[in-house]
């Protein structure tokens, strides 16, 4: 499995990270899927109404927004990304919302800009490859 994600939807979510700094940052990731990995093919921001440096929430009418949104442009939603004042890895809590929405989770860290990027399947999160 993999992930691709551009250059230039990297930058953007690097520069929502820093424009969010030092609340948690997040976004859906819309775009393809296949039996071998997504394609992120747009990034639409999100707000964290939880205002947190340590946590993210989502609204419920942002989330409907958004599959609306993917829906009027033949997109999925295929998965959310936060930001983290950790390493970018999935927390505690990451992992139970992780089981309970099987979608990608792209996490960036605040510390050193690295970013990872999860899926679960049969209730088992791996990290998976981004590309390029």
């Amino acid at each position: 499995m993999y992930l691709f994600l551009s250059f230039r939807d990297r930058r953007f979510l690097y520069e929502l990270v820093e424009t969010h700094r030092p609340k948690e940052a997040c976004a859906f990731l819309l775009g393809r899927t296949s039996s071998e990995g997504f394609t992120v093919l747009k990034v639409t921001p999100a707000s964290n109404i939880l205002d947190s440096a340590v946590a993210f929430k989502i609204d419920p009418s942002e989330v409907f927004e958004v599959f609306d949104e993917a829906d009027r442009i033949g997109l999925e939603v295929i998965g959310v990304f936060h930001s983290h004042p950790a390493p970018a890895e999935p927390s505690n809590i990451d992992l139970e919302y992780m089981k309970a929405n099987p979608m990608v989770w792209l996490i960036a860290s605040m510390l050193d800009k690295s970013i990872g990027a999860y899926y679960t399947q049969n209730k088992t999160v791996k990290k998976i490859e981004i590309l390029p």
